[in-house]
């Protein structure tokens, strides 16, 4: 599946699927024109950036929108149980952790994860 591909990767493989970065050859990266107006952009800007094109890969998209949606109920600061996620929202809590959107954390070896 290939968000779970893209989830597990860091920012840099992220960037680079995104057209944010290309590479120069060896482990030498360039900007690309794309990637500037991101990083020129403002937080909200560049969450929404990534969220979109995070969703044009997507093949199913109701459990991408209904983990979204669910998440502005959440209250700031407060901690989530991770084990208690589906399977398909587990598999995006990572790319919103990327983004920004969350914060996990382990406490007395339960997952936690909060929204920022």
């Amino acid at each position: 599946d290939w968000s779970s591909d893209v989830c597990s990767s860091d920012l840099l493989d992220l960037f680079m699927r995104y057209g944010l970065l290309s590479s120069s050859g060896g482990s030498s990266f360039s900007i690309t024109g794309d990637g500037y107006r991101f990083m020129l952009s403002n937080f909200h800007e560049q969450s929404y950036t990534l969220l979109r094109k995070i969703l044009r890969m997507e093949r199913n998209t109701v459990p991408f929108f209904t983990f979204l949606f669910n998440l502005r109920h959440a209250l700031p600061c407060k901690a989530y149980k991770i084990s208690v996620l589906t399977a398909e929202q587990k598999k995006f809590l990572q790319c919103f952790e990327l983004i920004g959107l969350l914060y996990t954390k382990t406490l007395n070896n339960d997952q936690y994860f909060y929204v920022t």
